[in-house]
């Protein structure tokens, strides 16, 4: 599905989905984080002399999501430095890989009674496909 412009947020924070199913509408600690950055891209995009839609769609609006995303649900879930909303330098460390992405679909294997069966078969293929070297 096409990005919302209707709100200056990284796509972080928006609902988004595929034709699969309806996007689910933002829950109350994302509708915060939303707002937050949202007031906040304006002025941050105009700090850093880029368009907003420019300035929401690069890596230091997604580190700006991110950062309130934390301070919405007043913990530190995302590792993310303050500067990185307005550094690109900042911006481009944070997210810097460090190795490479293993997409195990945890949503598929979560702790649910109803996924047990499935879970349990997952769990065996991913161990008998695993490399040598993965201990995860």
């Amino acid at each position: 599905m096409p990005v919302d412009r209707t709100s200056p947020v990284p796509s972080i924070l928006q609902p988004l989905s595929n034709d699969e199913y309806v996007p689910p509408p933002r829950t109350e600690l994302q509708r915060r984080a939303a707002g937050t950055t949202g007031a906040a891209s304006v002025d941050a995009a105009r700090r850093v002399g880029r368009s907003v839609r420019a300035y929401v769609e690069s890596q230091r609006g997604t580190a700006a999501g991110l950062l309130s995303l934390n301070e919405a649900a007043g913990l530190r879930y995302f590792e993310v430095p303050p500067e990185a909303g307005l550094d690109d330098q900042a911006a481009r460390a944070a997210f810097a890989p460090d190795g490479p992405v293993i997409d195990v679909q945890t949503h598929w294997i979560a702790q649910r009674p109803t996924l047990d069966e499935f879970r349990e078969n997952v769990s065996f293929v991913y161990k008998m496909m695993k490399p040598d070297w993965w201990d995860g």
